[in-house]
């Protein structure tokens, strides 16, 4: 039982930033790159850039897609957000599956919310064994530095502190879903205390590649590493797109009168609680 629990823990270094990873489209800009080939990348401007650009297009969407291995022991999480923020309406939907010494698991988890207040669904197990559970959330009453899903797939924050103080590499412009971007890369230069979440372990090989559109804004975001930990290794891979800039709207999720239901009666409610991963 020890042993499951060390590999889930490994299992899940690659996935820590995930819930709160982004990424941040721009409009294009053209086909110039985002700088000259020599110039270094200020990835404070970056940010501030694509920060202002998203706000200006008033919706996006951000999947991310995360795997680990240890062994024969896996991991993986897709995230799936929306957000329309001239409405005021977020959607988010992450799935995480893992396979730990031959037994398989998962859960699914979502969030609606509207100007600051909804529900989150838990749902454990699978077909006739699946289970769902609900909260209420009202971002008014998060924990002190806390942040809207909207506010943290919006700024970029977590994905950049992983590459904090790095040097990344301009690598030539290319095309991605028919907007010019400019590449950039970087080997071996990593925030480790953000890219392990401040577990004890050693990261022995990384790589990320950033991909930028002309007025300054991400599109896409990916790292690989190999970390080392209690004489086990966790072979991780996290990326990061986002699309319908601007173009994204967010419905009413078909479970909303359920949640209201479960927990205006308080069947099988949790109260209110945290946001899901």
């Amino acid at each position: 039982m020890r042993l499951v629990r060390q590999t889930a823990t490994l299992c899940c270094i690659a996935l820590v930033l995930l819930a709160g990873c982004s990424g941040v489209p721009g409009f294009g800009g053209g086909g110039e790159a985002y700088t000259a080939a020599d110039e270094p990348l200020n990835t404070s401007t970056l940010q501030e850039d694509h920060t202002e650009n998203l706000r200006d297009a008033g919706s996006f969407t951000v999947t991310l897609n995360g795997s680990s291995a240890v062994g024969n022991d896996t991991s993986s999480q897709q995230t799936v957000i929306r957000a329309d923020l001239e409405a005021n309406r977020t959607y988010q939907r992450s799935q995480v599956d893992q396979s730990l010494r031959g037994q398989s698991s998962g859960v699914v988890s979502e969030l609606y919310l509207d100007n600051g207040s909804g529900y989150a669904r838990f749902v454990l197990g699978s077909g006739n064994q699946s289970q769902a559970q609900y909260q209420t959330v009202d971002l008014s009453q998060l924990p002190p530095g806390s942040s809207a899903p909207s506010e943290r797939f919006l700024t970029l924050d977590q994905s950049f502190a992983i590459t904090e103080g790095a040097n990344w590499t301009q690598q030539g412009t290319e095309s991605f879903r028919g907007t010019t971007v400019t590449r950039y890369t970087i080997e071996g230069d990593y925030n480790e205390s953000a890219l392990t979440g401040g577990t004890a372990a050693n990261v022995s090989d990384f790589e990320a590649t950033l991909l930028v559109t002309a007025d300054g804004t991400v599109r896409s975001f990916g790292f690989n590493a190999t970390v080392e930990q209690q004489g086990r290794t966790v072979n991780a891979s996290n990326t990061i797109v986002v699309s319908d800039i601007g173009s994204t709207s967010v419905e009413e999720p078909d479970w909303l009168d359920e949640a209201r239901n479960a927990t205006g009666n308080r069947s099988g409610a949790q109260g209110q609680g945290s946001l899901p991963a």
